[in-house]
């Protein structure tokens, strides 16, 4: 079973986004009672880095769902794959009101973060063999958008991978400090509750900023403190908080910010500047 696909917006699914030339000819061929199969070819000017593909994928596998498949072909390119001048990315064969009236929005998804990825491809050939990123900002960057971080030079894969070994490091030392002040470890002790606290600390301070997960943590560990005179109840009041705060402020209480003296002595001299 594969993955379920996100639908797209309802303002591209009704046409609405659609250039006026699309409709017009979507509107007389309905008119006339004519539907032809039709083969559509997508190809860049130039040498470019593919971006964007699996976007119009997901919106061509919603629009092309109810065509025959015996009359519907689609080809597509990965992205991040490097094509050629004239090199053929996308290729469709169905009858054409299934998806005509959509070619502005799958050719802009197209040439929108196709243009994107191969500005950030030149800046980095341009800049070789000086990174373009630090490790930091790497790791920022495989967040946000991990086919983006590869377009701009990211080694991703072993960024991933220091991070993962960083993570355990630290959390090695956490649990020997943890078992060094209770005098006692056992595997019950980190069970999924242990892991789901931790998970909580980080999203209520925020998901972005070192300086929130510790809030994060204060505000969790006296929550948990002040609230178990109340038993069982604390069970239900704490997910509630979550509840409310994932509603009204879904990246924590301080999102992507980051206290002054947390960052970098780089950044301050930047904006000492600026």
């Amino acid at each position: 079973m594969g993955m379920r696909r996100p639908r797209p917006s309802a303002e591209i699914l009704s046409g609405d986004s659609a250039d006026v030339y699309f409709a017009r000819a979507e509107s007389i061929l309905r008119q006339e009672g004519l539907d032809p199969i039709v083969s559509m070819e997508v190809f860049t000017r130039q040498e470019a880095v593919l971006c964007g593909i699996d976007e119009a994928k997901n919106l061509l596998g919603h629009v092309l769902a109810s065509a025959d498949p015996a009359e519907t072909q689609l080809e597509a390119l990965d992205d991040g794959d490097l094509v050629a001048p004239k090199e053929i990315v996308l290729r469709i064969r169905a009858r054409y009101r299934h998806f005509g009236l959509y070619e502005t929005a799958f050719l802009g998804m197209l040439a929108q973060s196709t243009g994107w990825a191969t500005a950030a491809r030149e800046c980095v050939e341009t800049a070789a063999p000086d990174p373009v990123i630090s490790f930091g900002r790497a790791v920022v960057a495989i967040r946000e958008d991990e086919i983006a971080a590869n377009a701009m030079g990211v080694r991703t894969r072993e960024a991933k991978i220091l991070a993962f070994a960083a993570s355990s490091f630290f959390g090695g030392v956490a649990g020997a400090l943890f078992a060094h002040q209770i005098q006692f470890i056992n595997p019950s002790s980190f069970d999924i509750i242990k892991s789901t606290e931790i998970l909580v600390m980080v999203y209520l301070g925020g998901i972005g900023s070192l300086a929130g997960s510790i809030l994060g943590a204060v505000i969790f560990t006296f929550l948990s403190q002040a609230l178990q005179p109340l038993g069982t109840w604390r069970m239900v009041i704490m997910p509630l908080i979550l509840v409310f705060l994932m509603l009204f402020r879904p990246r924590g209480i301080l999102g992507l910010r980051e206290l002054i003296w947390f960052l970098p002595e780089r950044e301050l001299s930047r904006g000492r500047q600026t």
